[in-house]
C-alpha cells in the first residue's frame, strides 16, 4: 500500500515539473540557457557571473 502512495506522489511531482517546464513564462529563460554553450566568449567566472554581466549591459 505504501508503494502505491509513493507511485502516485512521484507521478504528481513529475506532472508538476512537466507543467512548470512547459509554461510560456519559462521559454525565454530556457532559450537563453540553451544558447550559453554556443557563445564565443569564454566564461571563467561561471554562469551566475555571466547572467550578472548581461543584466548590467
Amino acid at each position: 500500500m505504501l508503494s502505491g502512495f509513493i507511485t502516485v506522489f512521484l507521478m504528481l511531482v513529475f506532472i508538476g515539473i512537466w507543467i512548470w517546464a512547459w509554461r510560456p513564462e519559462n521559454k525565454a529563460s530556457f532559450e537563453e540557457t540553451a544558447r550559453l554553450a554556443l557563445e564565443d566568449e569564454p566564461d571563467d567566472l561561471g554562469v551566475a557571473a555571466h547572467h550578472a554581466r548581461k543584466q548590467d549591459a
